[in-house]
This record gives C-alpha cells, structure tokens and sequence, in this order.
C-alpha cells in the first residue's frame, strides 16, 4: 500500500502599512485632485509653469486663499518625521500697484490630534517660480493644538496657501511633492550557505526532499541509494 506523498506549499507574504509615501501632484493634466477654500479663483493653466501646467490663483475675495490637497497626502505621517518635507513651486505672476502686505509661505495640517503650521520666508515681489520646501520636523512647525506626534499620525488635511499678498495679486502653483525618507537598499546577497535561505530556495529544498523519500519508497527491498543490490 503506497504512503501518500506530502505536498509542501510556500507561501511568500507580503504586508503594508497605511503610512504615506512619496506624492507628487505635476499639474500637468489638471489640478490634480486639489479643491480650494475659495474654488472660484482658482483655476488649470496648460502652459507657463515649472514646467507644464499649473494652478492659478486671481485674487476677487477678502478671504487668504489655500490649495487643499487631495487625500494620497493624508494618513499616517509618523515615518515622515524629522525625515519627510513638503515642497512646491510659487509664482507671483502680477501685483497690483498699491500698497500690499505681503505674508510668509504657509503649510497647514491638522487632524484628530490637532493642528500645526509651518511658515516660510517672504514671497519676493516679482515674476518667477520660486521653490519652497517645509521640513517634517517639529522645531519648524507651530503647534497651535494638540501633540505634534499626535497630528501626524493622522493628518487629515493639508493646505498650502497659494495668495501671498493682502491685496489684488495673481500667483501660481506647481509641482507639489510631499516626500518620505528613502527606505534602506536590500544588503548584498552574502557567501553560500550564509544567512536565511530565501522563499524560492526552501520550496526548491522541501520538493527534494519530497521527491527523494517518494523514490525510497518506491526502490526494491534490498536496493541501495546507488541501485547495488545490498548482499
């Protein structure tokens, strides 16, 4: 009566967090996603930005206008922290000839565990892409409510502020990137037989050693490994 041969399986599972990662908004194609507190003043423009497409703003309101992102910049920021920024381009493209205010770059973020908010230099008073870039880091940020580890473990809403002028001014946005700490590169495979045999390489070993017990089995009483017959 044959014994039955174990079939062994491997199995190579791979598990995700929900922590962010690097986002990139171009604006290439259109906004992107991104919504506004006052949408009436902002609209796409296909050409004129750094490069591409970018976000325009026309100041008509009393309000301070922010870009608000969409949500694959939301979630957990925790792994960002003291090693993530945000960065973007800004443009102020026409200002009127009165007197204005002008008011630092400011990034907004908030959640259940509060709100926290980063401010920059001076947006300079003529035409041209500027970059800005805002460190994950809490030294940098106001904390207004809440822990700062709190906040970024689940930000809810991020808001770049786009008008930089008190009065009538017309600025533009572009390529919005929010990035995480590059992960640390796989080590070198090392000399044989040293460290833990890969998935690919136990499923080859298990399956010898199946099919070797499968041919014990099967060989004449009497028959060695070699096929001699043992006297």
């Amino acid at each position: 009566m044959r014994r039955p041969v174990r079939v062994m399986t491997c199995l190579v599972c791979i598990f995700t967090g929900d922590a962010i990662g690097t986002v990139t908004t171009p604006f290439d194609s259109g906004l992107g996603g991104w919504t506004s507190n006052t949408p009436a003043e902002i609209v796409w423009e296909a050409s004129g930005g750094n490069p591409g497409g970018y976000a325009r703003f026309t100041d008509a309101t009393p309000n301070h206008t922010y870009l608000i992102a969409p949500p694959e910049y939301l979630g957990d920021w925790s792994g960002l922290d003291g090693a993530g920024s945000i960065s973007y381009d800004h443009n102020v493209i026409w200002l009127t000839g009165s007197a204005f205010a002008p008011v630092p770059y400011t990034v907004r973020i908030s959640g259940p565990g509060g709100e926290a908010t980063w401010s920059g230099a001076i947006a300079p008073r003529r035409p041209g892409w500027t970059r800005v870039t805002a460190p994950i880091s809490e030294p940098s940020w106001s904390v207004g409510s809440g822990r700062w580890d709190d906040i970024l473990t689940e930000v809810q809403t991020l808001s770049i502020r786009i008008e930089q002028f008190s009065n009538m001014d017309i600025t533009g946005l572009d390529s919005i990137v929010l990035t995480a700490p590059r992960l640390p590169e796989a080590p070198e495979p090392g000399p044989a037989g040293a460290g833990v045999p890969e998935p690919a390489t136990l499923c080859a070993l298990a399956l010898a050693v199946a099919g070797l017990g499968r041919y014990v089995r099967r060989r004449p009483k009497g028959t060695s490994l070699s096929g001699r017959r043992r006297c």
